[in-house]
């Protein structure tokens, strides 16, 4: 069952309990009062430790919630402790400079960032403010509806080096073909094969991503986390940091620097269907440039590691090499596999799952093409390259009117 959290926060006499009452009533949403809870448990640690252990007991029994929405009001005056409740919806109360509590004045961190902060007490304001956001956020989204959630998470923080000086201006991600930014391809195609959570760890030029969503309202009714995730960071480290936003039992991974076209959703349920750990998804080529090797239909290899080409010169005939596409589809138990301080995450991530887990391999039977470099952009863009520049305007095409 899924369960949205929405927490308001801020110093006591701020107005929270007010604003939960009223938004728990219009929206047939579960109120949780954080003294409530202490009383019910009769414990009042105001120590940072007690602050924090209730943010973590808050977190639990909004999750054991059967109801679809759940209201919380607590003074959570730790940022630590909001990343620890992990809600959908922040709500910051900044309508006084001192609450009833010295104590909280003194330890109380302002919010970076939030979903809605509230400047002055007018509960019908801003309750309609705030159902109509939810409206975009919430009640629209087809997972909300059939509480089904299928998080993809899209890396974008590659500099792009290889593009030159547009690499310099912007990120790969924001490139664009035909007058569209890879990323909205990528978006828009995975929203078509029912991935309704996207995850877009940032790190290079990482605010242009940002500011892109928020000048495009579209991208409103879309479920899109954008988590910085720093400039230097690994693939790894990455991927390490956000997973704990992942939502679904399975869920896609992918690079942000390709455009394609195929059935996805039929892969994904032939991988839930059968119970795979792991499926890879590429082309077919020739021996030589192969990264993921099958054998009489079973993944053996992955970057030619030794295994790998030992099999090649064994069994040439039954032995088949493909293009890896930089997409995945993996189970999210797989993210207990302490890989943080991998340096090269494909190398060394996906050949120790082959070796111990259930793994699959899909060709794809469509378009796929990634852009690595100049070369790459023109291909598609340019009319003289017409198989494939007609291809992507059929996306464009699919995207819009489908």
């Amino acid at each position: 069952m899924i369960n949205y959290k929405i927490l308001i926060f801020g110093l006591p006499g701020s107005g929270k309990t007010t604003l939960a009452k009223h938004l728990s009533k219009s929206l047939n949403a579960k109120w949780l009062n954080a003294d409530q809870v202490r009383k019910k448990f009769n414990n009042w640690d105001f120590s940072k430790k007690g602050i924090l252990k209730q943010a973590r007991r808050m977190k639990i029994i909004s999750q054991m919630e059967k109801k679809k929405i759940s209201v919380i009001d607590f003074v959570c005056p730790y940022d630590k402790g909001r990343k620890i409740f992990n809600a959908d919806y922040l709500i910051w109360m900044n309508t006084i400079k001192k609450g009833r509590l010295s104590t909280f004045d003194k330890i109380f961190q302002k919010p970076k960032k939030v979903d809605y902060e509230v400047k002055f007490k007018n509960v019908n304001f801003h309750s309609s403010k705030i159902i109509n956001d939810l409206k975009y956020r919430i009640f629209n989204r087809q997972d909300f509806n059939n509480n089904k959630k299928n998080s993809a998470v899209i890396l974008c923080g590659g500099k792009g080096t290889r593009l030159g000086q547009l690499g310099k201006k912007i990120p790969k991600s924001l490139v664009k073909i035909h007058g569209y930014p890879i990323i909205w391809y990528i978006i828009n195609i995975l929203k078509q094969n029912s991935f309704n959570h996207f995850i877009l760890p940032v790190g290079y030029k990482g605010n242009l991503i940002e500011k892109y969503f928020k000048k495009n309202s579209i991208f409103k009714k879309y479920n899109i986390e954008i988590i910085k995730t720093g400039q230097e960071t690994s693939i790894a480290e990455r991927i390490y940091r956000i997973r704990e936003k992942i939502r679904s039992k399975n869920f896609i991974l992918l690079n942000g620097d390709a455009i394609f076209d195929f059935d996805l959703k039929k892969i994904l349920n032939n991988h839930e269907k059968k119970k795979f750990d792991i499926t890879f998804m590429g082309c077919s080529a020739q021996l030589n440039f192969g990264i993921v090797g099958k054998l009489d239909n079973k993944i053996v290899g992955f970057e030619r590691d030794v295994e790998f080409n030992s099999i090649k010169k064994k069994d040439k005939k039954n032995f088949t090499g493909y293009v890896y596409s930089g997409i995945t589809i993996l189970n999210s138990k797989l993210l207990k596999i302490n890989f943080k301080n991998f340096s090269n995450f494909e190398k060394k991530f996906y050949p120790k799952i082959i070796k111990n887990y259930k793994s699959n391999f899909e060709q794809i039977n469509g378009f796929w093409h990634s852009i690595d470099n100049i070369k790459d952009i023109n291909n598609l863009n340019e009319k003289r390259n017409k198989i494939k520049y007609n291809r992507v305007k059929k996306i464009i095409k699919k995207i819009k009117y489908k």
